[in-house]
């Protein structure tokens, strides 16, 4: 797993920890791809499995992933946000 030093400085920002990074290349689906990157996360479908399966990664549901193409480095982690309408 190559981490980008951006990655770094985003996982330690949002709290996400390097099991989360390991669950969601394991478990996680491609979700989109564009301009060379790939987008990693879970369907609606799997994140009650997953949130049970890991209680101690908080949030886990919500987490991507976005990873080059090219070389498989990892770019960016974060969290999905519901947006609501107003």
């Amino acid at each position: 797993m190559n981490k980008t030093r951006h990655l770094k400085e985003r996982q330690q920002q949002r709290g996400i920890s390097n099991d989360a990074i390991n669950v969601l290349l394991q478990s996680g689906k491609i979700l989109r791809r564009n301009r060379g990157c790939k987008t990693i996360g879970f369907t609606r479908k799997t994140k009650p499995r997953i949130e049970t399966e890991n209680p101690k990664i908080k949030n886990l549901a919500n987490m991507y992933l976005v990873m080059s193409a090219k070389n498989s480095s990892i770019i960016t982690a974060g969290y999905r946000i519901k947006r609501f309408k107003k």
